[in-house]
């Protein structure tokens, strides 16, 4: 999916990061969710690995955020 993050209050306090230090400023992202071992249309009830990702796209370069549901996971 694609979008936009927008700011909605004034955290220049808690980052350094152009993109997140003033409210109103849009940012261009791709948001994308997955499974690592059934593919699609495979059951929402089998407990695998279920990630995300996240890239935001800045005049300081490109930003990407990832994560998955487990507690411990095999790749670093």
């Amino acid at each position: 999916a694609k979008g936009f993050f927008e700011v909605t209050h004034d955290i220049s306090h808690l980052t350094c990061a152009d993109f997140l230090r003033a409210p109103g400023v849009q940012t261009p992202v791709a948001v994308r969710f997955s499974t690592v071992i059934h593919e699609r249309g495979s059951p929402e009830t089998i407990r695998d690995p279920r990630g995300f990702a996240v890239k935001f796209y800045t005049r300081e370069g490109n930003y990407d955020m990832v994560g998955n549901n487990l507690p411990v996971f095999f790749i670093r």
